[in-house]
């Protein structure tokens, strides 16, 4: 039966490595931080939009969070648009999330069939994105090799400040020191003094505690708790990061941080076809040993769920918990790392999950070797609680938009005393504000006053997603009819950047005897051209403008121009359309002659229409010099002071040094040959 699938596995390798199929490799996923978010208007700002196009889909993910109410809360989107920094959803969102921290956005890698024969990684979580693998298969999905997260989680603790080594008195540090803890859902904490081993990550398996102190103070149980496990890994509603380990504790700069937790490894395909070389691994990182100071805990194992229908040959899925680090010392002994628990697997029934062999088991805790004792023992330090397979859970998908928010009128041209209905639709609720005598029963429609002048109507449309949306229409009285009037939106073409003048023209057949007024709404795609003025946005994607004109009696013709500056957008070309045209008479024919707009000066690369190459500056990030070949190097809080710093100049190069007293996020703007580019870099 074996060598029958692996027959079978060849024979499918040979015949898609000759079609169009999409090979993933290396490090593919790609993430950006979510800073914000707006719920009515279906958009996320993130820190780094580019990676993101039309039709992408995507995972919104609560990697981390200080509010543990957020913590692995996740959902489906689409891509719909992307202007700047601002990424538009096609869908609702399902959660509540906390963007101040922790919140990514994930490009899912799809496909109709896909193949993996390499090593296909993640870049590892730095505290505003990474450590999620994302893959989705409409078909089939083939793996000869190896999809890892390793050590991609929470990170570890890191090593506390070096404390004084009295003999007098006992060390201590702050246990507040969220420094020393570990990062993720089940974090542990570090080692006390003096010399104690940082306690395991947790997930489904709780971490293990770390080593005592050293024994020349008096072994005594001050090694870092490890991580609680984690309730929630088998909700529908949260998928959690592996946790980090704790730090040891150090006063001989010896000490090691905590192992990172392991990532997430989430797989949808109808069928898993699996190579002899296949594996699945989010294991927890080992920490490393240490020499006379405590040695770190080892991170847990993270979350792999396999979402398939079936699965044709065998593999393995590892979430196994990281090993804490060992120490060792002449005299005596010092405190190991507590072992990281074991992970979660998941799989959508056990009929698949009889292809697999997993691995869920806890890391081991660490050793104390001790040389003049001649002896190894665990010093304290305990291993890691095993993990947990479950049933695959199915992430949520936000709601689309099934209509346009929107109202509109039987006839907006009424007879001078006589009224019309008015009609909204898009909403769940309706509330008319003004110049109605009547309201339907469900509310979507309203009967108007009778119409003398022009008059607004206008309705407040609470939508499905709980936002209110304000519409208002014109509706003019009729009085004596123009035989025929043609309305005409010139070609204009422009590059982006420029300053474009549009032209709308107004000819009567035969000649008006009297003068007309009137307005022409046009609309194009906000993308490509913002008005310079006398413009109105309608929603996020389109843009209105109104040109006002007379056209005199006897006159025959007229033309009113507005500015507009040209964008890149998302088109080369574009519609200019006129909607509608308000007129303080009526006509037996109109006639409306749309026109179009060209964008000049692009290129094409890859089927995308861009203007210029994408800026990427070379600069590297050591500890706290940066080092950038650029003009011009600013730095920046998350408040957008600019943070003060000498540069020097080294030929080509500058560079700088960040001020000791900031720590964590900042941005960095590097500006060459005027274009600039601005990112997120963290100073530990």
């Amino acid at each position: 039966m074996a060598n029958t699938i692996i027959l079978i596995l060849v024979t499918l390798l040979s015949t898609l490595n000759c079609t169009s199929q999409m090979m993933w490799t290396g490090y593919q996923q790609r993430s950006s931080a979510v800073i914000e978010l707006d719920q009515c208007r279906r958009t996320m700002v993130v820190l780094d939009a580019s990676i993101f196009h039309r039709g992408d889909k995507i995972l919104l993910h609560q990697t981390t969070s200080n509010d543990n109410r957020f913590v692995g809360l996740c959902e489906y989107s689409v891509v719909d648009t992307v202007i700047g920094s601002v990424v538009y959803l096609e869908t609702s969102r399902v959660h509540t999330y906390d963007a101040r921290s922790g919140l990514q956005a994930v490009r899912i890698l799809t496909a109709k069939t896909a193949m993996i024969t390499d090593t296909l990684r993640t870049m590892p979580w730095n505290g505003m994105w990474g450590g999620v693998i994302a893959l989705e298969c409409k078909d089939t999905l083939i793996v000869d090799g190896v999809v890892n997260a390793d050590a991609c989680g929470g990170r570890g603790g890191r090593v506390g400040i070096n404390t004084l080594d009295t003999a007098a008195l006992m060390d201590t540090i702050d246990i507040n020191d969220n420094r020393c803890s570990g990062e993720g859902p089940g974090a542990a904490r570090g080692g006390w003094a003096r010399n104690a081993g940082g306690g395991g990550g947790a997930l489904a398996g709780a971490g293990g505690r770390g080593g005592d102190q050293t024994s020349a103070y008096g072994q005594l149980p001050r090694g870092g708790s490890g991580g609680t496990s984690v309730e929630d890994t088998s909700s529908s509603t949260r998928i959690f990061i592996g946790s980090g380990g704790g730090s040891g504790h150090q006063n001989d700069f010896h000490g090691t941080r905590g192992g990172h937790g392991g990532g997430i490894i989430l797989i949808s395909a109808p069928i898993l076809i699996l190579g002899q070389r296949s594996s699945f691994t989010a294991q927890g990182g080992l920490a490393q040993n240490a020499y006379e100071d405590g040695a770190g805990g080892g991170g847990s194992g993270g979350t792999i769920i396999l979402n398939v229908d079936s699965a044709v040959g065998r593999s393995s899925v590892i979430v196994s918990g990281g090993n804490g680090g060992s120490t060792s010392g002449v005299l005596f002994h010092y405190g190991p790392g507590g072992g990281g628990g074991g992970g979660v697997s998941a799989f959508r029934s056990r009929r698949v999950a009889t292809s697999f062999t997993e691995s869920v088991i806890g890391g081991a805790g660490g050793t104390s070797t001790c040389d003049v004792l001649s002896e190894r023992i665990a010093f304290g330090a305990q291993a890691g609680v095993d993990g947990a397979s479950t049933s695959a859970r199915s992430i949520p998908t936000g709601r689309r938009r099934t209509q346009r928010v929107a109202m509109q009128a039987r006839d907006t041209l009424v007879t001078e005393g006589t009224s019309t209905i008015i009609t909204a639709t898009g909403g769940v609720s309706y509330r008319w504000i003004d110049n109605v005598d009547s309201v339907s029963s469900n509310g979507n429609s309203a009967q108007t006053r009778p119409i003398y002048q022009p008059t607004w109507c206008t309705v407040e449309i609470t939508t499905e997603d709980g936002c209110i949306v304000v519409d208002s229409i014109l509706i003019s009285p009729r009085v004596s009819a123009l035989p025929k009037l043609i309305v005409q939106a010139d070609n204009a073409h422009g590059a982006p950047g420029d300053t474009v003048d549009l032209y709308i023209r107004i000819r009567a057949e035969p000649i008006n005897q009297r003068t007309v007024n009137g307005i022409v709404h046009v609309s194009m795609r906000a993308t490509t051209l913002i008005p310079v003025r006398r413009s109105m946005r309608i929603n996020d994607t389109v843009i209105s403008m109104e040109f006002p004109f007379t056209l005199n009696a006897r006159a025959g013709t007229t033309y009113r121009r507005s500015s507009a500056r040209v964008a890149l957008g998302d088109s080369s070309q574009i519609i200019l359309r006129i909607d509608s045209v308000q007129l303080d008479t009526t006509t037996r024919d109109l006639v409306l002659e749309h026109g179009r707009f060209t964008l000049d000066g692009l290129c094409d690369e890859q089927g995308r229409v861009r203007l210029l190459g994408p800026f990427e500056p070379q600069y590297s990030v050591r500890g706290r010099q940066i080092f950038a070949e650029v003009d011009e190097l600013i730095l920046t809080d998350l408040l957008g002071k600019t943070i003060p710093h000498d540069g020097v100049r080294t030929g080509s190069q500058l560079s700088t040094s960040v001020p000791e007293d900031v720590h964590g996020l900042i941005y960095l703007t590097l500006i060459k040959n005027g274009r600039r580019r601005t990112m997120g870099i963290m100073i530990e």
